[in-house]
């Protein structure tokens, strides 16, 4: 995953950002700009500047998952008829918690995990 998206956008001296329902406006000096965002992505405006975050949302997450368990029995059945024979349920519980630990470590959730790293 990009770590330029956790980064927020500065915003120079004597520009104002503000959002207007799907619409980001920013004036300043040199003029007037205003942007159509996508409703599947939120902006934020502190005192750092713009962040454009993911509403990624619970459907996501199971979409993921389910990939990583078909992959995961896919490997598996491969393994088995090669003659070797991995612990599945350890695989598949490891998969699952990294790819939850990893969603809710830089989604819209991310303060939930925030005392523990």
């Amino acid at each position: 995953m990009s770590r330029l998206g956790k980064v927020p956008l500065p915003v120079p001296k004597g520009v104002n950002v503000s959002v207007v329902g799907e619409l980001l406006k920013a004036k300043g000096p040199l003029g007037e700009l205003a942007v159509t965002m996508d409703p599947a992505a939120p902006v934020k405006i502190d005192s750092d500047g713009v962040l454009v975050t993911r509403n990624g949302g619970y459907w996501f997450l199971g979409f993921v998952d389910l990939f990583i368990v078909l992959g995961l029995f896919e490997f598996y059945r491969m393994m088995s008829v090669k003659g070797m024979h991995p612990y599945r349920g350890v695989g598949i519980a490891s998969g699952l918690t990294l790819s939850t630990y990893m969603y809710f470590r830089s989604g819209m959730y991310a303060s939930f995990f925030s005392p523990l790293y």
